[in-house]
């Protein structure tokens, strides 16, 4: 089962921002996305068929293929067209027939009767059958998660008039079937995807505290109050240790904020979910990437879990401010 939103009312803006610095015209609606073993396992991608199979070894049903219509409402109209109607166009007249039966009984024969009727415009827009091409780009043994690259087979062009149309269309149907979204010029390579994946964490060094904190609100679609407030309160209490850069979570990761206090000292939450915050060490780039459930069965002592209890905040200063003068 599906865990992830459905669809976009609008193009994101960082999706608007990334086509705009493009080098190239041609583009591809498409993504990479690094996937627990454990979501495959319990069906969230058997709608793409990706699964293991009775030896648990890794399958993907076809490495290219039209998206089932009943994976989403874009998957639907991908691959059985869909009609527009035109409500902001003047209504035209249309006539409509049917059959009759004469004095009542169709043994007496029908006749045909017409009326004509005040209707919205219309138009009929056959199915685009974009097709999504899977391929599985590597497995990470440390936190067991493979790397899939996604793409929507069909090259779009910013100079044609129906491009934002197109985009806006394609956006959606990857996102309801793989939930994850991103574009890349139509002759991106292998190593291309992998190098963005391998980009989790955005460096922002120190610098004015409203600009920084709307960098970090604004990675999060219609970010709640909670998430707002978590972000400004985090930051004042990490300020206070002069950390040596944030850090803010990117890709499959926008609910991660934090900040790096040395090469080998961060700490970091999941604003969304987490009712604890991470204190990680010198393998923090992959341990970050774990879900809280792996952290937890993880026997190696990589990290420090402060739990959101009474007096946490001392008790993260204190553990912090205390790594920092041991130089550990």
């Amino acid at each position: 089962m599906q865990k992830w939103q459905k669809n976009f009312r609008r193009i994101p803006n960082n999706i608007n921002v990334k086509v705009g610095n493009l080098q190239t015209n041609d583009l591809t609606v498409s993504c990479s996305k690094s996937i627990p073993a454990n979501d495959i396992r319990n069906g969230v991608y058997e709608h793409i068929g990706i699964r293991f199979d009775s030896v648990d070894e890794l399958e993907i049903d076809q490495p290219e293929f039209v998206p089932a219509a009943e994976n989403g409402r874009y998957s639907l109209k991908n691959a059985q067209g869909y009609e527009i109607i035109h409500a902001e166009l003047p209504k035209v007249t249309r006539t409509f027939s049917w059959d009759v039966p004469n004095w009542g009984d169709s043994w007496n024969g029908t006749h045909e009767v017409s009326i004509d009727r005040q209707v919205y415009q219309r138009t009929w827009m056959p199915p685009k059958l974009v097709s999504l091409q899977i391929e599985m780009l590597n497995f990470n043994n440390q936190n067991n998660r493979y790397t899939f690259r996604f793409v929507l087979r069909e090259v779009l062009n910013r100079t044609d008039s129906a491009f934002l149309d197109d985009l806006s269309f394609n956006l959606n149907l990857l996102q309801e079937n793989v939930g994850a979204v991103d574009v890349y010029p139509s002759t991106a390579t292998r190593a291309d995807y992998i190098a963005t994946l391998a980009v989790n964490w955005e460096i922002l060094p120190p610098g004015n505290r409203d600009e920084i904190i709307n960098t970090i609100i604004g990675r999060f679609r219609n970010p709640s109050p909670e998430i707002r407030t978590a972000i400004q309160e985090r930051y004042d209490l990490l300020a206070g240790l002069k950390p040596i850069n944030w850090i803010n979570g990117t890709n499959g990761f926008i609910n991660y904020f934090g900040a790096q206090f040395r090469d080998n000292l961060v700490v970091f939450e999941n604003l969304k979910y987490g009712n604890a915050i991470y204190v990680m060490f010198d393998d923090w780039q992959n341990l970050s990437q774990l879900s809280r459930i792996d952290l937890l069965r993880d026997n190696k002592i990589g990290f420090r879990r402060i739990v959101h209890g009474k007096g946490w905040q001392a008790t993260l200063i204190g553990y912090v401010r205390g790594m920092l003068q041991s130089g550990h």
